[in-house]
């Protein structure tokens, strides 16, 4: 995520590709271990993820290989709450 930070530009280009407003990441250490959540505000999440996985540019490809790496699983999610 530090690298995300030092590449800002690269990232503001792909936000833009992707109709992208924002992204934030939280780690959370818990007792099985930490659980990283990524919260992401784009105009259409699915032409967001569709573009994120169709990018040439090297900042998606390099972000793609990490979270490859350390990722182990999704876990489900309800969303329990949602106001505009």
């Amino acid at each position: 995520m530090a690298e995300l930070a030092d590449r800002r530009d690269e990232v503001l280009e792909t936000f833009r590709r992707e109709g992208m407003r924002q992204e934030r990441a939280y780690l959370i250490e818990c007792r099985e271990g930490p659980l990283l959540v990524y919260v992401m505000d784009a105009d259409d999440i699915d032409v967001a993820g569709a573009a994120y996985r169709a990018s040439d540019l090297p900042v998606d490809r390099d972000h793609a290989q990490v979270m490859a790496t350390v990722l182990e699983e999704a876990v489900a999610a309800e969303l329990m709450y949602e106001a505009p």
